[in-house]
């Protein structure tokens, strides 16, 4: 009787007319008659899809076909965890606006708790197949078919000071937004949100601020002197936007972010924390995806940090000469300053962190998080990670957006 059932779905996935197998309705049933074949090959104990060669060719486009070897040692791609058994999965319909191809957001439930999955289908002889699964895992991104992440982009100057004129609702338009933080307040394009003005002061072309007392970061419920740009972001628009600071790095756990926020539930963003550890300071970058999941209420946070001076950007980082190359990137951050990037492009947002030591640049790009409901509200915030004692010094001297 199973046997019939396979049957029954695979023909189903065959199936090419015109008349409606281009159509978004019909992708998102492939996607989940696709993955209900994998629920119920792994609750009767007959493995999974990958574990049928011969259903391969059915589900997946060639290429998607291919990469499958190489991220199963990683992943089971239906599951977005090793384990491919999964209790429920749900399919929301998300048609990339950029793209030709159907898109669509997988929810899986497992032991292992929520993964949410990106599934892009294209045509193949005529029929839905899977072209890519992406998703995101303890290690970081994760794709079957790997694509290349934005390259850094050059902020170029657009408009010194206020923002341009915006239509009613409030919205920044083409070719971008400049701020770099002159005058004796922040002005009109900010709003501090739990603001503290013993904190902060703006000077110099800088807004500096203190950071002392609680834990204050991203997901925080009430962070201090949260800076909310006021204008919001198209919500289709690509762009990249770049924070330049100075991170003196006087105490522990100095945190700066950039993030996509609409509460400390539903963000996405990036921030480098000043982490110390036996070998002196180190300096990670962390990516933040947290979102309430489809199928209950608690937020879903995918976590993902790349320590940078003990491995990313640094080798023998507890030897005479990695430490010195970790205390010059860290010098560099407190003389010259950095830069924070956010970069979207359609659904796939990616973060660069970059510096100068000698006058060479300093770079690392973090991998994608794709996120189909638009963020439009740009927060910056200084913080610590940490309630520990000391007070830290950061300045913001310059934000932009250049929209693509």
């Amino acid at each position: 009787m199973f046997f019939t059932f396979r049957a029954a779905l695979c023909v189903f996935a065959f199936l090419a007319a015109p008349a409606w197998a281009q159509t978004d309705a019909f992708g998102k049933i492939f996607v989940e008659a696709t993955w209900r074949m994998q629920k119920a090959l792994t609750m009767t104990g007959q493995g999974g899809i990958l574990d049928h060669p011969e259903m391969l060719p059915i589900y997946f486009a060639p290429e998607a076909a291919a990469a499958l070897l190489d991220v199963r040692g990683r992943v089971d791609p239906f599951s977005g965890v090793r384990d491919p058994k999964f209790r429920q999965s749900v399919v929301s319909e998300d048609r990339d606006p950029q793209d030709d191809g159907w898109v669509y957001q997988v929810t899986v439930e497992g032991a292992e708790g929520a993964q949410i999955l990106m599934v892009r289908l294209d045509m193949h002889e005529g029929a839905f197949r899977i072209a890519n699964i992406s998703g995101e895992d303890a290690q970081g991104p994760w794709q079957l078919v790997q694509s290349a992440a934005a390259p850094p982009q050059a902020i170029v100057p657009i408009q010194t000071g206020a923002a341009p004129a915006q239509p009613d609702h409030n919205m920044l338009e083409a070719p971008g937004f400049e701020d770099p933080f002159e005058g004796a307040d922040i002005g009109t394009n900010w709003q501090l949100m739990n603001e503290d003005p013993s904190r902060y002061v703006v000077e110099n072309g800088s807004v500096l601020l203190l950071l002392s007392g609680d834990r204050s970061v991203m997901d925080s419920a009430d962070p201090v002197n949260l800076m909310q740009l006021t204008p919001l972001l198209p919500p289709q628009a690509d762009y990249v936007a770049e924070l330049r600071f100075h991170l003196h790095g006087d105490a522990q756990d100095e945190t700066v972010g950039l993030a996509l926020r609409n509460g400390s539930e539903d963000f996405l963003g990036a921030d480098l924390v000043m982490r110390r550890s036996g070998c002196g300071p180190d300096l990670v970058l962390r990516t933040h995806n947290k979102r309430v999941l489809n199928t209950k209420d608690r937020a879903f946070h995918s976590l993902v940090e790349y320590p940078l001076l003990s491995k990313h950007l640094n080798t023998e980082f507890c030897r005479p000469e990695g430490r010195a190359r970790a205390d010059a990137i860290l010098n560099a951050l407190r003389e010259g300053g950095g830069q924070l990037r956010l970069i979207r492009d359609g659904w796939q947002h990616s973060f660069q962190f970059e510096t100068r030591v000698d006058g060479q640049s300093v770079a690392f790009s973090t991998g994608l998080l794709t996120r189909f409901d638009p963020l439009t509200q740009l927060t910056l915030l200084a913080g610590k990670d940490a309630a520990v004692p000391g007070t830290g010094t950061v300045l913001f001297d310059h934000f932009s957006i250049v929209f693509k």
